[in-house]
């Protein structure tokens, strides 16, 4: 336990060494319940502070978590876009959320959000992790997918056309 403990602090220290506000230790059910209460709400808290606000979903392995939240940092001062990012870091699944400034439209916001989630998204398979980490591919990630994995993406869609030669299974979401 004491091992354990000490292996705590040095994170907390790392952490609030980096810029981290604060480091809570669920250290009992009930701090443990509480924090995975703001983990769950996490989103819900974003919308009600900006309901235009969007959310990506890569990983990278956790050696390169530093340096993928350099390049969120610096894409947040190259767009002028805050961007929080909620993150499970010890797989190394990240969730950040570009949220839309006051003097960009709806309409600007929706592609300029999409740009600024394909280049982290991309960045992420650069650093040798995935365009997706658990919420799947779905509409937004299609163009990033094609681009990191051409050859597997053309082995998917002979497979889907084997089966689905009349394109009646779901047309039109990845193929």
């Amino acid at each position: 336990r004491k091992e354990l403990e000490e292996v705590y602090e040095r994170v907390g220290k790392a952490l609030l060494n980096n810029g981290a506000f604060d480091v809570f230790i669920a250290d009992n059910r009930s701090a443990s319940e509480n924090i995975w209460k703001v983990r769950r709400t996490w989103l819900e808290a974003l919308r009600a502070v900006d309901p235009y606000v969007s959310t990506g979903d890569v990983v990278v392995p956790t050696s390169e978590i530093p340096e993928m939240m350099n390049f969120i940092e610096e894409l947040s001062r190259t767009y002028d876009v805050k961007i929080p990012v909620a993150a499970h870091a010890a797989d190394g699944n990240l969730h950040p959320a570009p949220l839309k400034p006051t003097n960009v439209s709806p309409e600007d916001w929706r592609y300029l959000s999409e740009e600024i989630l394909d280049k982290i998204a991309l960045k992420a398979a650069e650093l040798g992790g995935a365009v997706s980490g658990e919420h799947g591919i779905g509409f937004l990630k299609k163009r990033v997918l094609s681009e990191t994995k051409r050859q597997e993406i053309e082995l998917m869609r002979k497979v889907k056309n084997l089966f689905d030669p009349n394109n009646i299974m779901n047309p039109g979401k990845l193929f």
